[in-house]
């Protein structure tokens, strides 16, 4: 139910946006006073209602929909960052403020004068807090690390409050300034993740919910104030700038595995291996452009893939409170290669790639859990311990991407993924009395693994 309380609100809010008269929106931001925003209603995508709107709808639906998908993106947590700890994140966020607040008490002139920048944030603060203070409440999602509350996350939503204020602020005099601001905030973000505070749709709509109402915030001082306790800044500083697309992205995705991994006992006797279930993949990508077309990059990505546990051998468990169970299959990897833009209107391109780099793959093991009566796990032994090695990779893939301001594009990414690793094999124990499992056997495999990953997120523009 509260889902759609989240859904509807941001509608509400978008017909409200949509049906506000073209002489208000004037005074919007300083996007408006590019040229290419005067016709701003010949396109759905150039109207300024999409523009704000857009990344917060991307984040709190990506959030919504990886809901049933949560423990799949805590696969990659608990597989690279299993005893990670920090309280860092209960400060990083302040950052973009103290920044703001910095480069005017050395003279650096933001977009507005400071009372208004403050009423601006103040306003943003007053709308948020009771958002997410009525979602936690009314959800009480457990969080995955123990404790209620979880949904969403407030330290996410401060933080991509802190980073849209720099971003409003400073983003017209360099992109830099949005760059470390969003930095910041994906940061804290993802460090809310790996201290097993929040879940990933916690920390995508904590992030909506601060973008939007700080947007939001904008909007009606603009309506109200008008150019009031503006700077008068140069206009062609806010111009669209078209040139080299450099950009920055972070991006989220839905991994299907075509192979199986030969890593059961099964393997070990008959040859038949593990069916791997589709996974979840998180990445951070870039690319310097030589020309306006031409460009070279890399990325840094984690995937993670749950086994089906079918193939593992049961018909020696006579004990009902035992069960076979499967650690996530991990691979990070880096890469990098040439990069291609093809144009397709003035805010809509698409990106080619093809990257070649190494892989690495975490250790798993496959273990024998006996089970109390509620179901929950007394003991957990091993039975095989798989090792991959590190390998080559090679990736190639499409990225759709829509400006939706200056510096900022959503993108759609389809990338195909490849490496031919080998695993080393060791069964550590029997599963059973009387099964046929050999002790402390050692198997080798090259086993490719082969992986198709659609993908969403946010790139900032470095033109």
């Amino acid at each position: 139910m509260w889902f759609q309380v989240i859904i509807s609100f941001f509608l509400y809010l978008i017909i409200l946006l949509t049906n506000i008269p073209a002489s208000a929106q004037t005074y919007l931001t300083p996007d408006s006073l590019s040229t290419n925003h005067q016709n701003a209603h010949s396109n759905w995508y150039q109207h300024k209602t999409f523009q704000v709107t857009a990344v917060p709808l991307l984040l709190t639906a990506s959030g919504l929909a990886l809901w049933d998908y949560r423990e799949g993106v805590r696969s990659l947590r608990n597989r690279f960052f299993k005893d990670f700890n920090t309280k860092f994140d209960d400060y990083l966020f302040y950052a973009p403020v103290i920044t703001v607040y910095g480069l005017n008490a050395v003279g650096v002139k933001g977009q507005n004068k400071l009372g208004r920048a403050t009423l601006g944030l103040g306003l943003s603060y007053a709308m948020a807090s009771p958002i997410v203070d009525l979602l936690k409440n009314k959800t009480n999602v457990q969080r995955p690390g123990g404790g209620d509350n979880s949904f969403p996350s407030w330290h996410t939503t401060r933080a991509f409050i802190a980073a849209t204020f720099l971003h409003k602020e400073y983003g017209h005099r360099s992109p830099w300034y949005s760059v470390a601001g969003y930095t910041v905030a994906t940061t804290t973000g993802a460090l809310r993740s790996l201290n097993n505070a929040h879940w990933i749709s916690d920390v995508l709509v904590g992030a909506g919910i601060g973008i939007f109402t700080t947007e939001l915030s904008y909007q009606l001082l603009d309506w109200v104030l008008k150019d009031k306790w503006q700077n008068k800044l140069p206009q062609n500083a806010y111009q669209y700038q078209k040139g080299k697309p450099h950009f920055i992205s972070i991006h989220l995705g839905y991994t299907l595995p075509l192979d199986d991994l030969d890593i059961t006992y099964n393997e070990l006797v008959n040859g038949e291996g593990a069916s791997m279930k589709n996974g979840m993949m998180l990445g951070l990508e870039g690319a310097y452009f030589i020309t306006d077309r031409w460009g070279i990059g890399g990325s840094f990505s984690v995937r993670a893939f749950n086994f089906d546990t079918e193939p593992f051998p049961n018909e020696g468990i006579t004990d009902e409170m035992l069960q076979v169970t499967a650690e996530a299959y991990g691979v990070r990897s880096v890469m990098v290669g040439p990069y291609y833009t093809l144009p397709v209107s003035d805010k809509l391109a698409v990106v080619f790639k093809s990257n070649f780099g190494w892989s690495s793959h975490a250790v798993g093991k496959i273990n024998l859990e006996r089970l109390s009566p509620t179901s929950t796990v007394q003991q957990s032994s091993p039975l095989l311990k798989y090792i991959p090695e590190d390998a080559f990779s090679f990736s190639t893939g499409a990225i759709l991407r829509q400006m939706v301001s200056q510096n900022i594009a959503l993108h759609l990414a389809l990338e195909y993924f490849h490496s031919n690793q080998k695993i080393r094999i060791i069964s550590t124990s029997s599963l059973a009395q009387g099964d046929a499992i050999p002790l402390n056997i050692v198997y080798h495999k090259k086993n490719p693994l082969d992986v198709f990953t659609l993908s969403t997120g946010i790139s900032l523009m470095l033109w």
